[in-house]
């Protein structure tokens, strides 16, 4: 089954297919910490942090070029 037809719990997880830019089902994995699914705070935190940390990371390798 499609990582975008993974179910949990409460029925089929629906996320958009991102390619093999993102991991369909650790990204799912993630939306299921949250509490509610109309308030995605926490996801939203995680994912957010991700980012930062990664851009940070790639502003030091340039620093270190």
């Amino acid at each position: 089954m499609p990582a975008s037809e993974d179910k949990s719990d409460d029925g089929p997880l629906s996320t958009p297919d991102f390619g093999d830019a993102i991991d369909s089902v650790t990204f799912g994995q993630i939306l299921e910490m949250d509490e509610d699914e109309n308030d995605r705070d926490f996801s939203q935190s995680i994912v957010f942090g991700f980012f930062e940390q990664a851009e940070e990371t790639f502003e030091s390798m340039d620093y270190v070029l």
